[in-house]
């Protein structure tokens, strides 16, 4: 049996920490770790405080689990909440408002149909049409996009099924026409690459340390917590809930692969084989969420205990890395956020604080016009 640690961050005032046990299956072949190539970060180039102008939401957000720039004015917000009708709200941002435009991923309407989004959503194309990916307990599935009435078909028009070896699945992206990389709960190494015409699955061990000092927590399967993909398609990032790491891997030459660690901030040591899960607790939550651009690594930064979280202590920090590892900037922002999207054309951060007392709170950021 392996420990799988999921931590679903500020949900609509309530956070914990879930422990779920799942046998390992063990069919996959997986990777050599002898890979890592490691960059120390000492510090970031520049430092800047952003302040979140409130805007406000003509839709209600429930449970924003994560976002997705589309173009100059429109953002689309997967929902966790398993009740809710649609899975995905698009929304347009103007400089006021957040107007509800459409929802797509309708539950319960058939075997094809969103069962709710838990892993990524991604821009793309299939057969030449413009649209959003997104990732389901079971497959992958396409929503075509249509430029000349700007609108999401309701249905998905093609479905990717993911594997029977890695369901559940959290995360995963679309790399080409036949694959797709991600994170899965149930494979002993977490990050797999699939090939939907095969079957075929490679396992990659991405631990941030080599060798693994925490063996007796099962930490292969406790880390890593998030995946984003640059958009053109050649690396992954990977970020960690508990170690202050960020993983850029080259999906074509493993040895191109690059960890940048930080040293202030060491994982605590373990005695014997016991999880002491009120340890966890109080540990301080690193990076809890990711987002990428052809330019730049995006990484929300918290520094904080899943208390200190619930009770707003403080801010949080985007941490900007250019693809080669270079420490770009750090944004501090004023205030809690757990999603969050990049316009880097308009230069703004979006953001959704999730435990406002009535609905969530959606923040636009100005970005500082020396990063950019």
């Amino acid at each position: 049996m392996k420990l799988f640690l999921r931590i679903p961050l500020f949900r609509r005032n309530r956070c914990k920490i879930y422990v779920l046990l799942f046998v390992s299956l063990g069919m996959f072949r997986c990777e050599s770790a002898d890979h890592r190539k490691y960059i120390d970060i000492v510090d970031f180039a520049t430092t800047h405080d952003i302040v979140g102008k409130p805007m406000t939401l003509e839709t209600e957000i429930l449970s924003p689990h994560e976002m997705l720039w589309l173009d100059d004015t429109t953002v689309a917000i997967a929902e966790e909440a398993a009740s809710l009708e649609y899975s995905v709200n698009i929304v347009s941002v103007n400089n006021e408002a957040v107007r509800l435009v459409q929802q797509i991923g309708r539950k319960g309407q058939g075997p094809d149909d969103v069962a709710g989004v838990v892993g990524n959503m991604q821009k793309d194309t299939c057969d030449l049409l413009p649209g959003i990916w997104l990732t389901d307990m079971s497959s992958m599935k396409f929503f075509p996009y249509s430029a000349d009435v700007r609108k999401w078909k309701g249905r998905s028009s093609k479905t990717k099924k993911l594997s029977s070896k890695i369901i559940p699945c959290t995360n995963s992206f679309i790399i080409n026409n036949s694959e797709s990389v991600g994170i899965s709960m149930s494979i002993d190494n977490q990050i797999f690459r699939l090939s939907f015409d095969s079957d075929t699955l490679v396992g990659y061990d991405f631990y941030p340390l080599s060798p693994n000092p925490y063996d007796h927590l099962s930490s292969k399967t406790i880390f890593p917590a998030g995946i984003a993909i640059k958009p053109d398609k050649s690396k992954f990032v990977l970020s960690y809930n508990f170690f202050k790491s960020i993983g850029i891997i080259d999906i074509n030459n493993l040895s191109e692969s690059l960890f940048l660690r930080f040293n202030d901030t060491p994982f605590p040591k373990f005695n014997g084989n016991n999880i002491d899960i009120e340890a966890f607790e109080q540990l301080p939550l690193q990076y809890v969420g990711i987002y990428t651009t052809d330019k730049y690594i995006y990484a929300l930064y918290a520094g904080k205990t899943v208390e200190e979280l619930i009770h707003r202590t403080g801010g949080m920090s985007i941490h900007i890395f250019k693809w080669d590892g270079t420490a770009h900037s750090s944004l501090h922002v004023n205030g809690i956020i757990n999603s969050f999207c990049v316009d880097e054309k308009n230069g703004f951060i979006y953001g959704i604080d999730p435990t406002g007392e009535d609905n969530s709170v959606f923040y636009r950021f100005t970005i500082p016009e020396n990063i950019l």
